[in-house]
């Protein structure tokens, strides 16, 4: 299979890479290999509004979460408000368990699987951040694409035909 995980999704495409080959993998915005101690401390710096109410978010539910906040970590503000508020709606809260279990990956360390393939990440992405994009395509002996004006959500966002064509060049390559 031509697999494209985003975000979690990438430690779900680790794992499942795990019992079946690919032919080709592409990571958008990954979570690191490594857990989420990196890019929590990079969110609790960058946006620590955002952060305070991720954090709270176990306790409050979705309500916790400032919307401004969570589209500026999420998109460029070059996206248009109407389709902002569109997608803010559809989105739903990461699972505490899976993120503490990410947490504590962050302090029992392991070799992740190289999965070669394609990282992209968004040069302006706060939730993962440049540094953690490079160490996990590093680490997965991937290529590397920095994509400039990019937030989190770079499948959704006012340059996802570029991203997609990125996605798709990679592909064909690869066939």
């Amino acid at each position: 299979p031509l697999v494209v995980a985003h975000s979690l999704g990438a430690q779900v495409a680790e794992r499942l890479a795990a019992r079946q080959e690919f032919e080709a993998v592409v990571l958008l915005a990954p979570v690191s290999p490594f857990g989420l101690v990196s890019s929590t401390l990079n969110l609790a710096v960058q946006e620590p509004g955002l952060f305070a109410s991720l954090a709270l978010s176990p306790l409050l539910g979705a309500r916790a979460i400032d919307p401004a906040a969570a589209a500026r970590a999420l998109f460029s503000a070059e996206l248009p408000v109407e389709l902002r508020e569109q997608y803010l709606r559809r989105f739903q809260l990461e699972s505490s368990r899976v993120a503490m279990e990410l947490s504590v990956q962050s302090w029992v360390p392991r070799t992740p699987r190289r999965l070669g393939g394609l990282v992209l990440g968004g040069d302006r992405d706060v939730l993962v951040p440049r540094a953690d994009v490079e160490r996990t395509a590093a680490a997965y002996g991937a290529q590397l694409e920095v994509v400039p004006g990019a937030n989190h959500v770079l499948m959704l966002d006012v340059g996802w035909r570029a991203v997609a064509e990125r996605v798709a060049a990679f592909f064909e390559r690869r066939s």
